[in-house]
């Protein structure tokens, strides 16, 4: 499937093909007694979502040796992906992971959007197939008020003034557990690396502690100066949230499998977006599309069913709802961008997503992103300045290659005509504004006011 997509070499398929083919592959796996062998399904899914998580600040992608231990355990256990967001904030990226669309068609793309009841979405498909759906959501972005409770049988927000901690946030998905009988799905929503970053010490400094820290929004602001020092500080607060979170996900998993929900059940640990650290001369997250926004953990765990492989192979938010629908033996609908990726992640050599596609929409930060096997470009939507970059020799995204016209005019007009392809079969998103109790924490995260 990988090889079919990647021979259109003049430009991307066209959505009805790219949408078709996807479905035919899906539906080929399901009904082959070949693939059934090599792909189990599971009859319970848990997601858990940890905000603002970029995966190169863990240990299992290369990152920071004590960050993230129990995760890193449960990457050894289970299957670790290079995922990808679709966004680089929390709305349009967790819509994606939800609907199997591209932001350009769900249309939640900016700060007033809320998903439309016609919008396809993944608690509301498994509901209606027999399946329990709860959620614990911490973040204001994916509240009842912009349209994620639908489709859950169960649905509890934990959020007031400021950040929930995973302690409390953990507490709260436990009692929720109570409840279940499988077949269910549980949607766990961790907000511990998101600003304000607040952990209890800095790692390997105990005598520093809130309130001697400081916040990306004073830096920006002109508080607190912007160098190599403060930046330093930054990263260290954001390690700390990561390493004080973790032992609170050991705690759920440890908890859940002492109720017996463990049994049958695939456990998923990803993240909405990422955060930079001045890679770009920035710092936080909703604002540029560059590598460290989009690059986010992709871990697939089970007591039994899967074989434990680390692949670079890369994970795209759109094919997520369509990979958990094969995974869970549930029916693939034909109204989604991505494509079941089960069959190809459970093999030897996972393949990767076909090529990405990214979308960012949030204030004066408009932008579209597409990469071509290890080339990226980068296009400001409204001055159409575009960036070139070889992600095979160039990571980081430091030398732009824009003087490559040829390169770049023929990944423009893809990028252009896929869009448009896109946005011609969107969805009509809704309009809303946010209650008090929403626009207090979205201010204390930092998405509305001075911040």
């Amino acid at each position: 499937m990988s090889q079919n997509l990647k021979s259109y070499t003049r430009g991307w398929p066209s959505l009805a093909a790219v949408v078709a083919t996807s479905i035919l592959v899906a539906h080929c796996s399901d009904l082959s007694g070949r693939d059934k062998l090599e792909a189990p399904t599971f009859s319970n899914l848990i997601v858990v979502m940890i905000d603002t998580l970029r995966s190169d600040y863990l240990s299992s992608y290369g990152g920071h040796e004590s960050s993230g231990e129990f995760l890193a355990q449960l990457a050894t256990e289970g299957i670790q992906l290079q995922g990808y967001s679709a966004s680089s904030w929390t709305r349009p990226s967790v819509a994606t992971l939800l609907t199997g669309l591209y932001p350009q068609r769900h249309q939640v793309l900016s700060r007033d959007d809320a998903l439309a009841i016609r919008t396809p979405y993944l608690p509301e498909m498994l509901r209606d197939n027999g399946v329990q759906t709860a959620a614990l959501v911490t973040n204001g972005n994916v509240s009842r008020l912009f349209g994620f409770a639908r489709g859950f049988d169960l649905f509890r927000t934990e959020m007031g003034a400021g950040k929930p901690k995973a302690k409390t946030a953990v507490n709260r998905a436990l009692e929720l557990a109570e409840q279940f009988s499988p077949p269910f799905f549980f949607y766990i929503h961790l907000m511990d690396p998101h600003t304000p970053y607040l952990p209890d010490n800095l790692p390997g400094k105990p005598d520093v502690s809130y309130p001697a820290y400081i916040q990306p929004q004073q830096v920006l602001r002109g508080e607190v100066e912007f160098n190599k020092e403060n930046v330093t500080r930054l990263k260290s607060q954001y390690l700390g949230e990561i390493q004080e979170m973790d032992p609170h996900l050991e705690r759920l998993m440890s908890e859940l499998d002492h109720m017996g929900l463990l049994e049958d059940t695939l456990v998923i640990v990803t993240s909405d977006h990422g955060e930079e650290f001045n890679d770009h001369g920035g710092l936080g997250h909703g604002f540029t599309l560059y590598e460290e926004m989009l690059r986010v953990p992709m871990i697939l765990w089970a007591k039994n069913g899967i074989t434990p492989r680390r692949s670079e192979a890369t994970f795209h938010q759109v094919d997520f709802a369509p990979t958990v629908l094969a995974a869970l033996g549930q029916p693939l609908p034909d109204s989604m961008d991505g494509q079941s990726r089960w069959v190809s992640i459970l093999g030897e050599n996972p393949q990767s997503s076909r090529d990405h596609l990214f979308h960012l929409d949030l204030d004066d930060a408009k932008a579209e992103a597409m990469n071509q096997e290890a080339m990226k470009l980068i296009r400001q939507i409204e001055s159409s300045e575009v960036e070139l970059f070889d992600l095979g020799s160039d990571p980081l995204e430091k030398v732009d290659l824009a003087t490559d016209r040829p390169t770049v005019d023929r990944l423009d007009q893809q990028l252009r005509d896929l869009t448009r392809e896109l946005e011609e079969a969107q969805y009509d998103s809704d309009h809303v504004e946010p209650t008090h109790s929403v626009r207090e924490q979205l201010e204390a995260l930092g998405y509305l006011g001075d911040d």
